[in-house]
């Protein structure tokens, strides 16, 4: 499989994940609401938008997911096992739940 068409699929299968957990919670119990971060970009967002121009570009959003497999990928043998994806995953989360604290 292309590198290309692979970081699409990871991104939609994040973006995805994202949504399906959002559209689970009912309002006020981990949704992820609009009106949830007030007047504040969403944290995922500010990872992408390098340039804080509040948009996110082709390159930023490649740039990101490049930066997010690398994280994920903590044995760096260019393979996200699903352990490595759960770890990756529960450390979003709570950086998340830092980040709505301050």
């Amino acid at each position: 499989m292309k590198l290309h068409t692979f970081r699409w699929l990871m991104m939609a299968g994040l973006l995805t994940g994202s949504l399906a957990h959002a559209d689970h919670h009912p309002k006020g119990e981990g949704r992820h609401d609009d009106d949830m971060h007030g007047d504040r970009m969403p944290p995922m967002f500010g990872h992408f938008d390098k340039n804080k121009d509040g948009r996110v570009s082709r390159e930023e959003a490649r740039e990101g997911m490049d930066r997010l497999f690398g994280e994920a990928d903590t044995n760096k043998d260019g393979f996200i096992s699903t352990e490595e994806m759960q770890a990756h995953h529960r450390s979003m989360r709570e950086q998340f739940r830092q980040s709505t604290r301050d």
